[in-house]
């Protein structure tokens, strides 16, 4: 009985392996793929945030305590409202 169910079904039971092992290939390399650019994105934008901390360390070094003063002024609210 067996024997008959293989001979009949064998190569349709073959090729839907191949095609479920297919798929599942296909899954697992696009997972990869996405974690590799998504990896690649978070290093382009931390490089550029260290760049922009960078130049504005610089900045603030250049200038003098009255500069320093007057652009903290702007973020402190000094009572008001």
């Amino acid at each position: 009985m067996w024997s008959f169910i293989i001979s009949q079904f064998g190569p349709w039971l073959l090729g839907a392996g191949g095609i479920l092992v297919g798929i599942v290939v296909a899954y697992f390399k696009g997972q990869g793929d996405g974690k590799k650019l998504e990896r690649t994105k978070t290093a382009e934008q931390n490089a550029k945030a260290a760049k922009v901390r960078k130049d504005v360390d610089d900045d603030v070094v250049k200038m003098g305590n009255d500069d320093l003063d007057s652009q903290f002024n702007r973020w402190v609210r000094n009572g008001k409202r």
